[in-house]
């Protein structure tokens, strides 16, 4: 599910702390057809600490995730139910961010698109829109934390600030889906993290 143009680095999910943000704002349905039993995820080898294999694709213009039971790397699953209050069912959402005007997370795919859109012209300048924000990383040659992206309306905010948001998101909506197939709530030192990078970032 990788964009051609991505490596990927894998992370525990130890690597960072838990966010405080409002998980309430995680509405895209992430529930599948096929819910997975709990036995399904007993690994293989249990001095193997990794019982999930996550992967979270962060494409330029869609992003989406994948993942995998240790005990049955064949089986892959997606979930299948992006933009389904738009009226769609796909397995990638639009790599696109709404912020509050105080830049606080609003919402992330479909549902950044739609609020965005339903915004008077003067509320719109006051949030922060970030619609294929990926690519403006290409026009700097030399990455650092101190990297700043313009948003729809010209507005500049940290690109790690945007990103980390747009992960907590991914993360989030992925531990949301697994906790509904699964019956429970995975434990986060069970899960082993992937994340799709450009090459040149690589």
């Amino acid at each position: 599910m990788a964009d051609s143009d991505a490596a990927t680095k894998s992370a525990t999910a130890d690597d960072k702390p838990e966010t405080t943000k409002d998980v309430s704002k995680v509405s895209e349905s992430s529930t599948d057809s096929q819910p997975l039993q709990e036995a399904q995820v007993s690994s293989s080898d249990d001095s193997d600490l990794f019982k999930i294999i996550a992967a979270i694709d962060f494409g330029t213009t869609f992003s989406g995730y994948a993942y995998a039971l240790t005990s049955n790397k064949d089986n892959i699953y997606t979930n299948r139910n992006w933009g389904q209050t738009q009226g769609f069912l796909l397995q990638k959402t639009p790599s696109c961010l709404l912020l509050r005007p105080d830049t606080e997370f609003d919402s992330f795919g479909f549902e950044a698109v739609t609020q965005f859109n339903d915004l008077t012209e003067e509320d719109a300048e006051n949030y922060y829109y970030f619609d294929r924000f990926k690519m403006n990383l290409y026009d700097n040659k030399i990455l650092s934390t101190d990297i700043m992206l313009k948003d729809a309306t010209g507005k500049e905010l940290l690109a790690v600030d945007i990103f980390g948001n747009a992960l907590w998101f991914m993360k989030t909506h992925l531990i949301r889906h697994l906790t509904g197939t699964m019956g429970y709530k995975p434990e986060m030192q069970t899960i082993r993290w992937v994340i799709t990078v450009p090459r040149h970032l690589g």
